[in-house]
């Protein structure tokens, strides 16, 4: 597998501004991909460290787990207010 997934924090508005904003799973950016007046908040993953099997097998690592819930939490707490749908994920191969 090549390419890239989305982590999807929420939905928000979309004149969110994310420049100061602190940083997302495995310390990446998060984006927003616009869609009118709403947007996702997003990270963009290597497919290949996301894979079903390996996301699977890595589950069961507490720290692995942990580490990704403590992002996403720090982004809900931060927008809760402004947040329009719960947590998903969503894979792509190529941009978003």
């Amino acid at each position: 597998m090549t390419g890239r997934v989305h982590y999807v924090y929420g939905v928000v508005g979309a004149s969110l501004e994310t420049v100061t904003a602190p940083k997302g799973i495995e310390g990446g950016a998060v984006t927003l991909v616009r869609n009118g007046d709403v947007a996702a908040l997003t990270t963009s993953l290597n497919a290949d460290d996301y894979a079903p099997e390996k996301v699977e097998a890595l589950t069961a690592n507490v720290d692995w787990v942990s580490d990704r819930a403590i992002a996403h939490d720090r982004w809900t707490r931060i927008h809760r207010p402004r947040l329009r749908a719960g947590r998903s994920a969503q894979g792509s191969s190529g941009g978003a």
